[in-house]
């Protein structure tokens, strides 16, 4: 039943995508952030991620370089920015505290946020960040409910699994200094149902990381929980099925949720500045270079951004045309031009250009 509903969806999708598409129906959301990848290096190794197939930019971003972007994209109006890394941890950075107090004290920057595998967050850099001010997110991503599936998932060993544990602890202890939002959410078994705002089940025998999430969640009365994510995108067919089959947990490769027809929205604000300076046109697709349009440590980033930027256009024209990158093909999180998201402020793609060319314009005047 569930795989019929889901066709009958696309289906439904599908007609409404191409209807929209005969009558010129193009928009886009204005919810989306530019990202700065801060380490393009993670501790993890894990099986349903293409970091594994990752052969460049496994670097860290130096302060300098981050300052110099960060006060770029401010001066281009942005004041939200996302620090999660597409494929590295925000903590490898032995510098991240420095790289916080550089937009904690930045005139034109308001908040930002970043999810992380926590595991190698120092105290001194928790405190820190527990006093933040413009933090407005921290989400913790848990893989494996258990040591044993800890270490399947992430081809780790028991030493890590021990200090996220110590450091969900730790972060239990501050949780009431914390200004900023904290959640998580966890990837495991697909047969796992389970809430730290759910009393524990008599039956159910929690492990040791799954008691230090219920005691963050109690530390925090408005710790946000999401749940089990068991399903993964290919990463351009990096990630087969097979490979998550030997998991034996039932996680699935899945596609895009709807047909994947003309532009994708996130190609419109959703950029994000890598590790090694390069700049890729979507903040969830980076191991290849399909997405490359431009480098930041030779380029300034108003050129780069600009939807004139020959790299972009040339990008866009594929999208339009269906001829996707190899990085797109098959993203479960392909989003069309053509599909009105619900409870989204948006625009047309025409009122986005316009805009961004005004303000990189304005930013060179």
């Amino acid at each position: 039943m569930a795989q019929i509903s889901h066709e009958l969806k696309y289906y439904k999708h599908s007609m409404r995508i191409l209807v929209n598409r005969l009558f010129g129906r193009e928009v886009v959301a204005l919810d989306k952030y530019p990202a700065v990848e801060v380490s393009g290096v993670c501790n993890l190794n894990c099986v349903f991620c293409a970091y594994k197939d990752k052969d460049a930019g496994k670097v860290v971003m130096s302060n300098d370089d981050f300052t110099n972007n960060i006060n770029q994209l401010a001066d281009l109006g942005h004041d939200h920015l996302v620090l999660t890394p597409q494929t590295g941890d925000v903590f490898i950075d032995k510098h991240f505290g420095d790289k916080i107090a550089v937009l904690e004290r930045h005139p034109k920057i308001k908040s930002y946020e970043f999810i992380t595998n926590l595991i190698s967050a120092s105290d001194a850099v928790l405190d820190r960040l527990a006093k933040a001010q413009k933090l407005t997110r921290m989400y913790i991503s848990l893989y494996g409910h258990t040591q044993e599936n800890f270490e399947k998932i992430t081809g780790r060993s028991h030493s890590q699994y021990r200090r996220l544990i110590k450091n969900i602890n730790y972060l239990a202890q501050i949780a009431p200094d914390f200004k900023g939002g904290l959640g998580g959410f966890v990837m495991t078994n697909r047969d796992l149902s389970w809430s730290p705002h759910k009393p524990a089940s008599d039956d159910f025998d929690e492990s040791d990381v799954l008691r230090a999430v219920r005691n963050l969640a109690e530390c925090d009365q408005d710790f946000y929980w999401s749940g089990n994510h068991v399903d993964f995108d290919s990463w351009g067919g990096r990630i087969t099925q097979s490979e998550l089959d030997e998991l034996d947990l039932g996680f699935r490769v899945v596609g895009p949720s709807v047909p994947m027809i003309g532009p994708c929205g996130m190609l419109f604000g959703g950029a994000v500045i890598l590790a090694d300076g390069q700049v890729n046109a979507c903040g969830c697709r980076a191991v290849g270079t399909g997405l490359i349009i431009g480098d930041s440590k030779t380029t300034p980033l108003r050129e780069i951004l600009s939807p004139d930027n020959p790299k972009f256009k040339a990008l866009l024209a594929r999208h339009t045309k269906g001829d996707y990158p190899e990085d797109c093909i098959g993203c479960k999180i392909f989003t069309s031009i053509y599909r009105r998201p619900h409870g989204r402020d948006v625009t047309t793609v025409e009122g986005f250009i316009a805009g961004q060319r005004k303000r990189c314009e304005r930013t060179a005047s």
